[in-house]
């Protein structure tokens, strides 16, 4: 054993890096939202675009795709839907930083979206759940067929 040492070492850098994410979008929106960097109207609709039309389309990629893989365990799918649903993460601030981006314009749009998300994600999340209940948007175990399906 003796990489342990290096082995312990990548792993708590692993370990910090959702707490070091976590302080960095904190303390970038403890600043409060800058509209002067972004103005509200493109921060809405970015959010209304991230939280509704990104899960829109994700559905239909879910929808395409469970044809071509066939019938399979429902939870990946809605897995797949939930992740398109929430706000943007917050390792998003880590790249601004590092990239040099407008860390004030980024800061602005999370905090919309953080505002916006009790309505948006209620509404987007019970959406996905019964869209998981629509006979057919998902393909049956044992009653798939590709031939059938796509009329081969």
């Amino acid at each position: 054993h003796t990489l342990d040492w290096l082995y312990i070492g990548v792993r708590k850098m692993g370990e910090s890096a959702v707490p070091v994410n976590l302080i960095m979008l904190g303390s970038n929106l403890s600043k409060g939202a800058d509209f002067n960097a972004i103005p509200i109207s493109t921060a809405v609709v970015l959010t209304l675009t991230k939280m509704w039309i990104q899960p829109m389309l994700v559905a239909v990629w879910v929808f395409l795709c469970s044809r071509l893989t066939g019938p399979s365990f429902r939870g990946q799918w809605l897995v797949a839907l939930v992740v398109s649903l929430t706000p943007t993460a917050n390792n998003i601030m880590v790249q601004v930083e590092v990239g040099g981006q407008d860390k004030a314009a980024m800061s602005t749009l999370i905090f919309v979206q953080y505002l916006m998300s009790p309505v948006l994600l209620t509404v987007s999340l019970t959406a996905a759940s019964a869209l998981m209940q629509v006979d057919g948007f998902l393909p049956e175990a044992g009653t798939w067929d590709l031939d059938k399906e796509f009329h081969f």
